[in-house]
């Protein structure tokens, strides 16, 4: 079975609206309203499948394919039982039905993945470069789609961040709306290549991941809430007619009939299939007429970059305002427990939340005192790390950290638990060299500052419910 071009060829100077023989009557897709909604930053592009056109020994294939073939051959899958532009739905099927193990299908997939480099989509890099876009959901597992952002707006140096659904791990969800965002961000809401059963290799797979989204303690709410408020468009996803309208409805997180919605889809299957097109323009969803997610992808950059202000720097390229981004956790620590607060950001970090601290140990002066001071007004939650070496220093630029937090919770309602004090060592209760506000509200005691898997879903829970009541501060 070879691996033959899948894809119909997609001129790059063809306008993607253009539709196809016999469908004059169609209206042409609205790129006015898209443009607008793009440049305002809102639009939430979910990427699929079919924008990852990669190449294989001189031949352009969809990597979706070339997976599949080489997978059938690793599973020893006879080629006769396959279609010949097979995906990998089909090859884990006929795996499974001929008695094969369905465990054995991950680790097989990822060392496929794994023996050969590839070379970034043009179309993903396209779509990276259009820098009004924040936030990515990817539907697939691989890591392209970081890699273009990387790629385009950094140079090659790592720039996105990316954060995971898993049915198993840690629950990971966006450290702030999308318009807080400093750094772009991709969001695989199907798993990530692993060796293990917890990314989506078929559409079973895929289902399981689903029902998970839909699950009250499961659901990264930030990253639902925005998928709710904020226009969607679905480009080459190419799920079937069932499992398309289970997919739009659970990322838009509401109803599909409610006029307010703002929903664009461009893809080939939405575009043959009459049924699950008529139902998504029911839905006051735009379809482009084409449904080339390729050309469109091309259209679409050509068109941004006619609207673009004449070049200044990316918005990428300039440092968050005040040194932190917005809503980020503060860690304040005494200089002795550096690498304790080093050791606790990074797990924190690897939950997908943001966190900052001096990591330069600046020396105090005004212009410092005014930053820091900032950066507490705009933090999510303050985590002053409690320990014997921060109780014996009597003094230390991390006590007027603390007095700025203590007033600002002075403020506040006090259900809302902004300090959270975090004990590290052998530290007694209520020694003194600590403040007694630390000491009244709930210490947590994490040795060598690693934080329980309970303590990261309260702190991503009490971020999202202080965003959600507070104002951003300036």
């Amino acid at each position: 079975m070879s691996e033959s071009e899948m894809m119909p060829a997609s001129g790059e100077g063809r306008a993607a609206s253009a539709a196809p023989a016999g469908s004059s009557s169609e209206e042409p897709f609205d790129w006015d309203e898209l443009l607008l909604l793009v440049g305002e930053q809102k639009v939430i592009p979910i990427v699929g499948k079919e924008l990852l056109v990669v190449s294989i020994d001189g031949r352009e294939t969809l990597l979706e394919h070339h997976l599949a073939v080489r997978l059938a051959e690793a599973l020893g899958v006879a080629r006769e039982r396959l279609s010949a532009q097979c995906d990998l739905n089909e090859v884990a099927v006929a795996y499974v039905e001929s008695g094969g193990r369905p465990a054995k299908i991950y680790p097989r997939l990822k060392a496929i993945v794994e023996e050969r480099p590839l070379a970034v989509p043009e179309p993903l890099r396209k779509l990276a470069a259009i820098t009004d876009f924040k936030l990515f959901v990817s539907t697939t597992f691989d890591s392209l789609l970081a890699e273009a952002l990387d790629l385009e707006r950094r140079a090659g140096a790592a720039a996105a961040r990316t954060l995971t659904f898993s049915t198993h791990s840690a629950l990971q969800d966006l450290p702030c709306e999308v318009a807080g965002l400093a750094a772009p961000h991709v969001f695989q809401v199907f798993g990530r290549l692993s060796a293990s059963a917890d990314y989506a290799v078929t559409e079973e797979d895929t289902l399981e991941f689903l029902h998970a989204l839909q699950s009250e303690t499961r659901q990264p709410k930030i990253l639902f809430d925005e998928l709710k408020n904020n226009p969607l468009l679905f480009l080459g996803c190419s799920f079937p007619d069932w499992l398309a309208r289970f997919f739009v409805r659970t990322l838009g997180n509401k109803r599909l009939l409610p006029p307010e919605g703002v929903r664009f889809v461009v893809d080939r299957r939405v575009r043959s299939d009459l049924s699950l097109a008529l139902f998504l323009r029911h839905c006051k969803t735009e379809i482009d007429p084409a449904g080339d997610p390729l050309a469109f992808v091309s259209e679409l950059h050509r068109r941004w970059q006619e609207r673009r202000p004449a070049a200044g720097p990316e918005e990428d390229r300039r440092p968050a305002a005040a040194g932190m981004k917005l809503g980020a956790i503060f860690l304040s620590f005494a200089s002795e427990d550096r690498d304790a607060a080093r050791s606790l950001k990074d797990m924190l970090e690897s939950a997908g939340l943001d966190v900052w601290f001096d990591e330069k140990s600046i020396p105090p002066g005004a212009s410092w005192d005014l930053e820091i001071q900032a950066n507490v007004r705009r933090c999510s939650l303050f985590l002053p790390l409690l320990s014997q070496h921060a109780a014996r220093r009597l003094e230390g630029y991390f006590r007027r950290e603390w007095r700025w937090a203590i007033a600002r919770a002075e403020g506040m309602d006090e259900s809302l638990p902004f300090i959270q004090p975090i004990v590290i060592d052998d530290l007694q209760p209520s020694s003194s060299g600590i403040p007694n506000a630390f000491w009244d509200r709930q210490c947590r005691r994490f040795p060598m500052a690693r934080p329980t898997p309970e303590f990261i879903e309260q702190a991503r829970e009490a971020i999202r419910s202080m965003r959600l009541r507070e104002p951003a501060h300036p």
